[in-house]
């Protein structure tokens, strides 16, 4: 109804998304088909380019953003967070709009979010277009749009599409001048507040990961109490521009012409776009070193969220720079002083890590520990990990516990079987910045080491694991403790 075309192929429904790409539906199924059919299905359609989630985990790493609306509540937000979804509720009205509503109003705010992002889908900016979205809105079932008003004027709007026992959260408009109002707050809150009240409801999807390193929305959507469901995006093209597109050199090609202008957006993202297709069609080990936070989940880079200085760092530092003046004298001590206070200002993610903390982590004293959360651990003492539902029960909604993540496709595979602990981590050495930090109620376990699914590392750390995540259990038959 929206003009796009659609087929079926192989028992699945394949969309127009974008471009030359058509992707399948719904989303969040993971498909497993042999690159054969796929050339055969691209050959048969007259199709150039199709993307899916793979059930293979090739192609390139990315996630599919979701939460339970049930397990959903506004005391999991940060704090910053939850002043702002106040805020916005108390700053405006929010109800169902109608499709006239819509019509009548929705094409500005569309031309002026896509402004704002640098943009423009002449679904969303086109009168014509526009109004057959709207046409095709008011006759499909299961298609609800939210919207914000301020004064009777429509602020902010948002597209859900229920399928199932899923609610997606498609397309989402808002008015420029309201922006300094937290608006986009309180709609997306009650969309998921709302659907939790509907039993037949047990997951709402907000959107994949975008190739293109977004941190700003990543950010904004861990904080409202989304988590990433990871997974591998295959990208396919036709047989006969594959060998073309899909090879290394033109690969290394455009990487090299994106380094030479790297605020150009569509260049970083038709990188990635041939990237992705290299690794899915050759499995080949990746050309662009992409490190954004939702592939480079590692607990052992957020030490400073979960663990306290041995020794306050100022003295450490102190230490450094007395050894360094005995060895090398007064003025080498000057100019290294100098050239450290220069490069930790420069440095590309020094605005992230000076950043200020959010209120909640800054202001708020730590509640106590609770009895679940305190075992007490031993080596050789055995434990069960507990069910995934248990242990996000403990996270807030970055998925952390007390700072330390748990690590969704490295930890799940765990939740249910026994392990001995092998030993308790009171103590760990940075050794970016050279400190020793302290750690409580957190231990390691007997063979559960870090796979680097993702993250190309096969350094097999220890994963942490917080005493709130684990069961005490009398050792297995036969097996004595301590052994």
């Amino acid at each position: 109804m929206r003009g796009h075309r659609v087929f079926e192929a192989h028992g699945i429904q394949w969309a127009h998304y974008r471009g030359p790409f058509f992707c399948s539906l719904p989303f969040e199924r993971r498909i497993d088909l042999e690159p054969q059919a796929i050339s055969e299905m691209l050959r048969r359609h007259g199709v150039r380019c199709v993307r899916f989630p793979s059930a293979r985990n090739r192609g390139v790493p990315i996630g599919l953003y979701f939460c339970r609306p049930r397990e959903y509540a506004l005391e999991k937000l940060p704090r910053q967070f939850r002043r702002h979804v106040q805020r916005g509720l108390e700053s405006c009205e929010i109800r169902p709009v109608e499709p006239a509503e819509l019509l009548r109003q929705g094409l500005q705010l569309n031309r002026e979010t896509m402004e704002r992002q640098k943009r423009y889908d002449p679904e969303f900016g086109n009168p014509a277009r526009w109004k057959r979205f709207v046409d095709a809105v008011r006759q499909s079932p299961g298609v609800t749009v939210t919207g914000a008003y301020i004064d009777g004027q429509l602020s902010t709007y948002i597209v859900c599409f229920r399928e199932g026992s899923y609610l997606h959260m498609l397309y989402k408009m808002s008015r420029s001048v309201d922006r300094s109002l937290p608006i986009g707050h309180a709609v997306d809150y009650r969309v998921v507040t709302d659907a939790a009240s509907d039993p037949g409801i047990e997951i709402i999807e907000n959107s994949f990961t975008s190739l293109v390193p977004n941190e700003g929305l990543d950010a904004y959507k861990r904080h409202m109490g989304f988590s990433i469901d990871h997974c591998h995006l295959e990208i396919h093209f036709h047989p006969r521009i594959a060998p073309l597109l899909g090879n290394r050199l033109t690969v290394a090609a455009v990487n090299a012409a994106w380094k030479r202008r790297p605020k150009d957006a569509r260049l970083e993202l038709g990188a990635k776009v041939l990237e992705g297709a290299r690794l899915t069609m050759t499995n080949h080990f990746p050309i662009i070193n992409n490190s954004t936070p939702e592939e480079q989940e590692c607990q052992h880079t957020g030490c400073l969220t979960y663990s306290k200085p041995w020794r306050p760092h100022a003295l450490f530092l102190l230490r450094v720079a007395v050894g360094y003046l005995r060895k090398e004298g007064f003025v080498q001590t000057v100019r290294k002083t100098v050239d450290y206070v220069r490069n930790r200002g420069s440095h590309p993610t020094a605005a992230v890590k000076n950043a200020p903390r959010p209120a909640a982590v800054a202001k708020v004293a730590p509640r106590p520990a609770t009895a679940g959360e305190v075992l007490s651990l031993q080596p050789g003492d055995w434990v069960q990990v507990k069910t995934e539902a248990e242990i996000r029960a403990t996270l807030d909604g970055q998925d952390k516990h007390r700072g330390l993540l748990f690590v969704p496709r490295e930890m799940l595979a765990h939740c249910g079987k026994h392990y001995q602990v092998k030993k308790r981590v009171e103590k760990i050495f940075l050794e970016e910045s050279r400190q020793n930090r302290k750690l409580k109620n957190t231990v390691t376990l007997e063979g559960v080491q870090c796979q680097g699914q993702g993250l190309d590392c096969d350094r097999c750390c220890y994963l942490f694991w917080r005493e709130a995540w684990l069961k005490k259990i009398d050792p297995p038959a036969g097996r004595e403790q301590g052994r």
